[in-house]
């Protein structure tokens, strides 16, 4: 969700923006949601006495992927005797459809530097994005991280932050 605030943001006040990092995110609107990852954490019973150990491990016989289930118990945190959610889960599952949209500001580009981070295992940034990245941000470049997955940060942290400072590096930031 954030790299597509940051793509709307700069492509709506350019001058506002020096320069742009997107993570695994291309602008363009997807067919699928995260409404699975949603329904599993709002069935976990937070109230009474669990440790989070046993809720991560609840969590996981619903999430499969363990880099996944860890990556969404970052969103938990204790609170008036058991646990509670982070993040407003009602509101992102009504707002499904407005996340994973994209729909730019007519004629908008964006053209100062642009590194878009992808993970390799990822499926958010394929190659049938790649003239709409370089339509809406003419000065950008790609970097896929190997052996990454979609939280790129999470999977790969040493190689996302070579990735990152080189490029800030690059535009003197």
């Amino acid at each position: 969700m954030g790299g597509k605030v940051a793509m709307q943001l700069a492509l709506s006040d350019p001058d506002s923006v020096s320069a742009l990092i997107v993570v695994d995110i291309a602008p363009v609107s997807y067919g699928h949601d995260m409404l699975d990852y949603i329904a599993a954490m709002q069935a976990l019973d937070l109230s009474g006495e669990q440790r989070r150990g046993e809720l991560e491990e609840e969590l996981r016989d619903e999430v499969e992927d363990p880099g996944i289930s860890a990556f969404l118990m970052t969103n938990l945190e204790r609170a008036n005797g058991g646990f509670q959610w982070r993040i407003n889960l009602t509101a992102i599952s009504a707002g499904m459809s407005a996340i994973t949209a994209f729909t730019p500001p007519p004629d908008a580009i964006y053209d100062r530097p642009t590194v878009f981070i992808a993970g390799s295992a990822s499926t958010y940034i394929r190659d049938e994005h790649r003239d709409r990245i370089m339509e809406l941000f003419p000065k950008s470049r790609t970097v896929t991280i190997k052996d990454a997955n979609h939280w790129v940060h999470a999977d790969r942290p040493e190689a996302f932050l070579k990735t990152v400072n080189a490029f800030l590096g690059a535009v003197g930031k």
